[in-house]
């Protein structure tokens, strides 16, 4: 190939993927597999389940894949009613893991979310290559299918399992140590005075984290082979009501029109 014979100054080509929006398919089974590998720290859960859930739950749910839809999905946004499903093995599995890891002091408030009627897990996954300009169209997306959801299923009992009242949503970020920074007067920073930068891969998990009345981390598995892979993961479980998703998707809008 001529062109990587090219000693010209732009050496850097720029790749345009387009990316669809899709209904979840028995095809994507594996790819969803693949995506939740890691959903609670690549502690083992019934993620099988999990998969069958989101491919036969119609009214609410999104894969991201490109152009090509025989491919695996790169992402995926749902959501789970947690009350109407507690009996499944996989809702079981991360309510469990998730309650594990709540500090003691937010543990009451927080179960009383978890176990409450009205509450839905937001399940938000995709890669690290997916822009995260891909955020706004799948919140969109989840919100309106959501609403549409309160309206249009067929049984009373389907509508009101996505009248929410709260959201919780395991999120992913990552942290440097800090341990490069040195201040302007060229002293250094004594421990636990480093400046850590946090990097949320998804930038909408920040802006409801933002808007969260309960939220906790903790660290969480490596695993990464990006540029990711020098950072620290952690994981953060936030609760967020639904009263203040319209400002949240305001709030997204504006963000994403200056990006």
């Amino acid at each position: 190939d001529d062109d990587d014979d090219d000693d010209g100054s732009d050496d850097t080509d720029e790749i345009t993927v387009d990316f669809d929006f899709c209904d979840p398919k028995e095809a994507d089974f594996h790819g969803l597999k693949a995506l939740f590998k890691g959903y609670l720290d690549n502690t083992e859960f019934a993620c099988s389940d999990l998969c069958d859930f989101v491919i036969k739950q119609k009214a609410v749910g999104t894969v991201v894949k490109t152009s090509d839809e025989s491919e695996d999905p790169l992402g995926v946004t749902t959501v789970i009613s947690l009350n109407r499903y507690k009996d499944e093995n996989f809702v079981k599995d991360i309510k469990k893991y998730v309650l594990n890891k709540c500090p003691a002091k937010d543990k009451k408030a927080f179960e009383s979310v978890l176990n409450d009627a009205a509450t839905g897990l937001i399940i938000n996954e995709r890669i690290i290559n997916v822009p995260q300009e891909a955020g706004e169209p799948l919140m969109n997306t989840l919100f309106e299918e959501i609403r549409y959801a309160t309206k249009d299923e067929e049984t009373d009992e389907a509508r009101k399992s996505f009248e929410f009242k709260n959201y919780i949503l395991i999120s992913t970020l990552y942290e440097d140590d800090g341990e490069d920074e040195t201040p302007a007067d060229g002293k250094k920073r004594k421990k636990g005075q480093a400046v850590k930068q946090r990097i949320f891969p998804r930038l909408e998990e920040e802006l409801l984290l933002e808007n969260a009345k309960i939220n906790f981390e903790w660290q969480g598995s490596g695993g990464e082979s990006n540029e990711m892979a020098e950072l620290v993961p952690r994981r953060c479980c936030m609760v967020v009501e639904a009263s203040g998703i319209a400002n949240f998707l305001t709030e997204i809008k504006s963000i994403f029109e200056n990006f």
